[in-house]
């Protein structure tokens, strides 16, 4: 029972001495130890106490009105199981979102055409491999988008025609 008493009390001793640490003044450092000698203050309750730590505070009109506009886009979650927003679930209920062109058509089709001539477009079936990986004689080794290098004569690939 003793031996009890002594890790709790060292516990505790432990505690006030970790809250006191991170304690701004000397006053709030006595509250602290005060307020674990009493009991009045958990383990890792010190740090949410500090005004610094804790959340800002926005007025109730603007979280309604935030909340509002989410509720018309369809943003909030759908109940279930999904975790997917309303607006996926049931997109015809809601606007459409404004799609913006990260690329150009042309430069999607430069991109597939490079693709193609170097054998990263995947192959069909299960695999999922690239053609360069799944075919390597077919296609010669460049290095990646490093710097351009033209590759002589002799050491380009032969292809096997035997």
């Amino acid at each position: 029972m003793q031996a009890r008493l002594k890790s709790t009390a060292l516990a505790l001793l432990i505690g006030a001495a970790g809250a006191a640490a991170h304690a701004q003044s000397p006053r709030e450092r006595q509250e602290l130890v005060d307020a674990v000698r009493a009991g009045t203050l958990m383990h890792g309750e010190a740090e949410s106490q500090r005004p610094d730590t804790m959340l800002r505070s926005r007025p109730r009109a603007e979280v309604r009105a935030e909340l509002d506009v989410a509720q018309r886009n369809g943003e909030t979650l759908a109940a279930g199981e999904s975790g997917l927003p309303l607006n996926e679930v049931n997109p015809r209920a809601y606007p459409a979102r404004a799609v913006v062109a990260s690329r150009s058509r042309a430069e999607v089709k430069a991109e597939v055409r490079e693709a193609a001539r170097d054998g990263g477009l995947l192959a069909s079936g299960e695999l999922a491999l690239p053609l360069n990986r799944l075919h390597q004689q077919g296609y010669a080794y460049r290095e990646p988008m490093r710097a351009v290098a033209v590759m002589p004569a002799a050491s380009a690939p032969i292809a096997m025609a035997r």
